[in-house]
């Protein structure tokens, strides 16, 4: 099984070689706007992952779950930490 990297790459790759089988094939071809669309691909696809990576972070912030007790947890874990320190002459003020 590949890495989330380079599945990545792999599609990222796919992508491209798709457009620029396009610019080739119909680059003299095209006019108007089919033109302008098949050059200004990489700018829209880059434009809707930034939409979809802002919302996948709203929408996970949204969903957010709170974990009282792992809170309580690390607050006695920072609170053994600091005596552990202070036991050894650091001081934290």
């Amino acid at each position: 099984m590949a890495s989330r990297g380079v599945q990545f790459l792999v599609l990222l790759s796919a992508i491209f070689g798709m457009w620029l089988a396009l610019i080739l094939k119909f680059s003299k071809q095209s006019t108007g706007y089919v033109k302008y669309a098949i050059y200004g691909f990489p700018i829209i696809l880059g434009f809707l992952f930034g939409c979809y990576s802002g919302f996948s972070v709203i929408y996970n912030m949204i969903i957010f779950r709170t974990c009282p007790q792992k809170a309580e947890d690390l607050k006695k874990d920072v609170q053994e930490a600091k005596d552990f320190y202070a036991s050894r002459g650091v001081r934290f003020d």
